[in-house]
């Protein structure tokens, strides 16, 4: 029988088509991992080769994909052994494998299945090069593939940058309905950064000219003895070096040219000066009066960077 037309087939014939051992398919019906049998003819389990078998043996791999056949697919960066499709699907790649008995294998790629995330988006399981088993998102992996990198320093694999599906359905995972999601342009404290509100220092990072202002105010009211000024619900956002302007751990670490998690870490030792207040559940520091003369002193910036 050729499995036209919904034939039936028996496991000798599974094999034979699968290029298999008769007990690799009755391993497979023992452990239950064939589709369930159709009929029994002559005392033998029958399965329909079109309807059962066939789908399945494509969908674990073990035919090829007629329609994998017809996609454009790239390697994964980051992922060894993994592919994208421009059809929004990954796979793992083809490759050989040596049996303990000394067997050599070809193992065809296979279709990964993808499962919904709380978040609603598609997500598969795969090995990382490390070896372990990691969840990633269908899109990113994707975008990863097909995509082009945006702004160097952007974590590309697990970091800020998101994923947009263009035409809002977050199960659409096709290149060309995928772009990269950059950072809304807004401060930390959600002020538009528009060229009004927008202040670029001589080092040439962008400050939000609303935090500030804020920031100001509050300085002064705590000065004065005025507590914290009515209105200010946000200081310090990245603040230039004008005086008594206030700077979080983030804008301390882009000022020296250092990760955040060096200043956490001046911080959780004690190597900072003591903070002078908290903005918002942050601590802030007036750049000026505190870590300027700190860092000169430390070695950390040069007189002139004053």
């Amino acid at each position: 029988m050729d499995g036209r037309d919904g034939e039936l087939v028996g496991m000798a014939e599974i094999a034979a088509r699968l290029d298999v051992a008769d007990k690799t398919v009755a391993s497979w019906r023992s452990r239950k991992k064939l589709p369930g049998q159709r009929d029994v003819v002559g005392g033998r389990p029958v399965w329909s080769w079109e309807e059962d078998i066939a789908p399945w043996a494509v969908r674990t791999g073990r035919l090829p994909d007629p329609a994998a056949a017809a996609e454009e697919w790239r390697p994964v960066p980051g992922f060894a052994g993994y592919e994208a499709s421009a059809a929004g699907r990954i796979r793992s790649a083809g490759r050989t494998i040596v049996c303990s008995s000394g067997r050599v294998r070809m193992m065809r790629p296979k279709v990964l299945t993808a499962a919904e995330t709380e978040a609603g988006r598609l997500a598969v399981r795969l090995r990382t090069s490390s070896g372990r088993e990691a969840r990633r998102e269908v899109a990113r992996l994707v975008a990863l593939a097909f995509l082009d990198r945006v702004g160097r320093g952007q974590s590309m694999n697990r970091g800020r940058v998101r994923i947009r599906h263009l035409n809002g359905d977050r199960s659409d995972n096709r290149a060309v309905n995928l772009a990269w999601a950059l950072p809304e342009p807004v401060c930390a404290h959600g002020h538009e950064m528009t060229p009004a509100n927008t202040y670029v220092t001589p080092a040439g990072s962008r400050v939000c000219r609303r935090c500030r202002t804020l920031a100001v105010q509050r300085l002064r009211g705590k000065r004065s003895g005025g507590g914290r000024v009515s209105g200010s619900s946000s200081g310090g956002c990245g603040e230039d070096a004008a005086v008594g302007q206030l700077v979080d751990m983030a804008e301390i670490a882009a000022r020296l040219d250092v990760a955040y998690m060096t200043v956490a870490s001046w911080r959780s030792r004690k190597k900072l000066p003591e903070q002078r207040d908290v903005v918002d559940g942050r601590p802030v520091w007036s750049w000026e009066e505190d870590i300027v003369p700190w860092a000169v002193g430390t070695g950390r910036m040069e007189h002139a960077d004053r």
